[in-house]
């Protein structure tokens, strides 16, 4: 499974890359949808392999990754294994992150401020390189 992660990165960052060279050629068209949403119209065939690319890559990575799921048997015994450690001293810390775009609303939510305003700048360079492209 961890050759399927691999192959998956692998496909997934070539397929970014000839995006990236088809952007740059012109081989792609952005558009909005409902006025509001950016999409990227594949017009060639290596803008269409570059989409195929990066979606493909994105399924094997996931598909990789699926040797980490835990049977529903294990799962009892890992929350035992977690209130033990919890018992003994050691502090369990999780976070949270993500981001959502509603139209022209943006959720961003996480359990620390600076992921946060992190994430709201790498929103706004994604969402305004998007803009700049589509009116150029």
């Amino acid at each position: 499974m961890k050759y399927l992660r691999l192959i998956g990165k692998v496909m997934f960052a070539l397929g970014m890359v000839v995006m990236a060279i088809a952007l740059l050629g012109g081989e792609f068209e952005l558009g909005l949808f409902l006025g509001f949403l950016p999409v990227i119209i594949a017009k060639t065939f290596i803008s269409t392999v570059a989409v195929i690319l990066i979606f493909f890559g994105m399924m094997t990575w996931i598909f990789g990754m699926l040797d980490n799921v835990r049977p529903k048997d294990d799962v009892p015994g890992m929350l035992e294994e977690r209130l033990e450690e919890a018992e003994q001293g050691m502090k369990i810390r999780s976070k949270t992150t993500g981001v959502v775009i509603v139209g022209p609303v943006l959720v961003v939510w996480d359990s620390d401020y600076r992921i946060i305003l992190l994430a709201v700048a790498i929103i706004f360079v994604m969402l305004s390189s998007m803009l700049i492209l589509y009116f150029r």
